[in-house]
């Protein structure tokens, strides 16, 4: 097992532009910068069904049409990785969408040492025991081991944020390999700003579900998918 310390990092909002390829598909003249809510259908009169149903198309057939958020985040998660920083890449999404977010981060060239891919409406802070921190832009994850990825649509919540990828490459510090001093996931030797503020369920509460629908128990753990890189959803290598 891998002593380097691990970072989880999202993918739709945070790696990944969904919004402005299906808005296009949709004919709508909306980009990224026009979703304000995290539950932005009303405020938009974007129907639900069409919109996720245009999500499904596109990360299953469509890959290379969806952008990335920021040019320089291949460079920037590469970079982390060379810090010793284990990257790993955690998205909640539909199965039938998996295959393509593969294909997707092999197309941008983005590294990472493992995908771990939860149900729709899965609390990721669940799952972030043995992680310095997950990058998410879900305001509902607003607490914790979070930091929040700036974004127009989770300006309602106080919380520990990030405006770029860059200034993690600014604030973390250099590893090579951990040094005396790592206390792990559970505590950080280099100040408050990145020490976690509480465990277990954030008081914002859980994942938002934008319309989602879920048969997973609450109580339950959900039936992640773990792949590594060149791993299809399929079990293939490609």
């Amino acid at each position: 097992m891998s002593n380097e310390p691990k970072i989880a990092v999202d993918v739709d909002g945070v790696l990944a532009d969904i919004y402005s390829p299906i808005f296009k598909r949709m004919g709508l003249p909306y980009t990224w910068e026009d979703v304000r809510e995290w539950d932005f259908f009303d405020d938009l009169h974007v129907d639900r069904q069409t919109f996720w149903d245009a999500y499904k198309k596109l990360w299953s057939e469509e890959y290379k049409l969806i952008p990335l958020v920021e040019k320089d985040a291949p460079h920037i998660i590469a970079e982390l990785r060379r810090r010793h920083f284990e990257i790993h890449i955690m998205c909640n999404r539909p199965r039938q969408t998996v295959s393509g977010t593969v294909l997707w981060l092999r197309f941008h060239r983005i590294e990472y040492d493992k995908l771990i891919v939860f149900p729709p409406l899965t609390d990721k802070t669940k799952y972030l025991n043995d992680y310095l921190f997950l990058v998410d832009d879900n305001l509902a994850y607003a607490c914790g081991k979070v930091i929040l990825f700036d974004r127009p649509w989770n300006q309602c919540v106080n919380a520990r944020r990030i405006r770029s990828l860059q200034e993690l490459l600014d604030i973390l510090p250099s590893l090579s390999p951990p040094q005396r001093g790592w206390r792990g996931a559970t505590g950080l030797p280099w100040g408050p700003l990145w020490g976690s503020s509480g465990e277990g369920r954030c008081a914002c509460g859980g994942a938002s579900s934008r319309g989602w629908s879920s048969r997973t128990r609450p109580d339950a753990r959900p039936a992640s998918l773990l792949l590594s890189p060149g791993e299809t959803e399929t079990g293939e290598r490609r």
